[in-house]
């Protein structure tokens, strides 16, 4: 559900970066990740549905990669989380970022988008139909009564707007999927580990 209070902490860039102080030692870390996380090293859009845990991924003494588990429905935009431990055990810096799959996908779509929109767009105007002599001798006022609606034509920029709806849509999708699925993992990892984000 899409909780439109938030929208001002929304970024419209589907990547954050945080870094985020627990109150807990790092093994405590560790041990409550474990038993929040079930295990899954390759992010691939399916999901361990029968799993009890909310969360699943890898974990090391150094970092962990998870992502949320949809236990109803389906939503591709789940980003993945990567925590790094930092010198200061009790801080993690923490990255949430869409799979890249989602970006490739999307990446596509921007770009066939903006294709159509360059192909299917007049940028310039077609003064160069009419030779100038003729522009000249007649004067253009006298040209352009001449010719009506077909000198006007020729003078238009034609761009078609419609064709930047595809890359359009799709941005905003993937911005509004992500950054509901980011503020509810980030506000999950915070009370579960007893956290606060780290003033910069």
């Amino acid at each position: 559900m899409i909780d439109i209070t938030k929208m001002k902490e929304w970024n419209l860039i589907p990547y954050d970066s945080l870094t985020i102080t627990s109150s807990m030692k790092k093994d405590e870390i560790i041990t409550t990740l474990n038993s929040n996380i079930s295990r899954n090293t390759n992010f691939a859009q399916v999901y361990n549905r029968n799993s009890s845990k909310d969360y699943e991924g890898f974990l090391t003494d150094k970092e962990f990669r998870i992502r949320r588990i949809m236990k109803i429905g389906y939503n591709s935009f789940i980003p993945i989380v990567i925590g790094k431990f930092q010198k200061q055990e009790n801080e993690i810096l923490i990255t949430i970022r869409p799979h890249k799959f989602v970006l490739i996908f999307m990446g596509f779509i921007v770009l066939f988008g903006l294709s159509m929109f360059i192909l299917t767009s007049n940028f310039t105007k077609n003064d160069n139909d009419y030779p100038q002599e003729i522009v000249d001798i007649m004067g253009e006022d006298q040209f352009k009564e001449l010719l009506g609606d077909q000198y006007l034509k020729h003078q238009e920029i034609n761009i078609n707007w419609n064709d930047l709806l595809i890359p359009l849509i799709g941005y905003l999708i993937l911005i509004v999927f992500y950054n509901t699925e980011r503020l509810i993992v980030k506000d999950e990892l915070i009370f579960i580990l007893k956290a606060r984000i780290k003033e910069i």
